[in-house]
């Protein structure tokens, strides 16, 4: 049939401690299975467990001891049920299975509602007075998140339903939040992405054309509106008057020779300037002299 091929056989050889949670697992799975095809014929059901369970879990039934004898009106497909499940339950050693429970935390990709599920499948085997008592100070002690924690402990005696509606609130939360934020962060990448987009494209506009002046194209562009026209000053083509290189190249020639005269100019009236001060000087030197002279000679 179509839909047997979803049931996996059943591997009695990997994770000894927990083999017999698993083993009841999958043997309710088989059942849900055998409902579901509305299989009810004793006979067909144990052949069909035997096979599904897979050639390990044949090793194992078919090494038991009269495990194939029925008694009586014995059910053939009950009887091999608790002979595999006598088989797989191990003798409950309680302390061991609580020194388990209480090592067990929450995973990284684990939800709260996951990690209880975990728990209280452990803790059928641990004979605790209050098993939801129990459950709820290990999410305390091995949840992933301290938020959680600190608001478990605000409550002080919680029950385990309370405990888990926080920390499914917080969670969905903190889901949601983060999605906001990658909300958030995405618009501001395009924004800055639009805006380095315009900022490009005001770059490439800001090229100045030196025929006409504008911007936004290079002289070279047929587009040029003055590609073809005279200019006024020069009378050549292919530029404006405004951006005629022939005057103003004709203006900066004169504006050297002017600075040059004005150079020659200042150190000639500087030259003159000295020569000037040196014959005040000469002047004023001689003049007490004269008057001297003048003063000896009066009477």
């Amino acid at each position: 049939m179509a839909g047997e091929s979803s049931i996996a056989a059943f591997n009695p050889n990997e994770d000894q401690h927990g083999i017999y949670p698993r083993w009841e697992r999958w043997l309710r799975g088989f059942e849900l299975f055998l409902l579901s095809k509305n299989i009810t014929e004793t006979q067909r059901k144990k052949a069909m467990l035997l096979h599904h369970g897979g050639m390990d879990l044949q090793d194992i039934f078919y090494a038991i001891l009269d495990c194939d004898v029925v008694i009586g009106n014995e059910d053939p497909y009950e009887k091999t049920k608790k002979v595999l499940t006598d088989y797989f339950r191990p003798k409950l050693n309680t302390t061991y299975e609580r020194h388990f429970f209480r090592n067990m935390a929450q995973k990284e990709d684990e939800t709260v509602g996951q990690f209880v599920t975990r728990l209280r499948q452990q803790a059928k085997y641990c004979k605790f007075a209050s098993m939801d008592t129990e459950i709820c100070d290990q999410i305390i002690e091995k949840g992933r998140s301290m938020e959680v924690r600190k608001r478990i402990l605000e409550k002080g005696d919680i029950e385990l339903k309370e405990a888990m509606e926080i920390a499914q609130a917080f969670e969905t939360a903190s889901v949601q939040t983060k999605a906001i934020g990658n909300n958030v962060v995405a618009r501001i990448t395009t924004k800055r992405e639009n805006a380095r987009g315009k900022s490009d494209s005001s770059s490439s506009s800001g090229i100045k054309c030196y025929r006409c002046g504008y911007r936004g194209h290079a002289q070279s562009d047929e587009k040029c509106p003055d590609r073809n026209k005279e200019c006024t000053k020069c009378c050549k083509k292919g530029h404006f008057a405004a951006m005629c290189r022939t005057y103003r190249d004709r203006a900066d020639k004169h504006g050297d020779g002017s600075d040059k005269r004005d150079k020659k100019e200042v150190k000639t009236n500087s030259s003159a300037n000295k020569e000037e001060r040196k014959s005040v000087k000469q002047l004023d030197m001689a003049t007490p002299l004269t008057e001297t002279t003048t003063n000896m000679r009066s009477p």
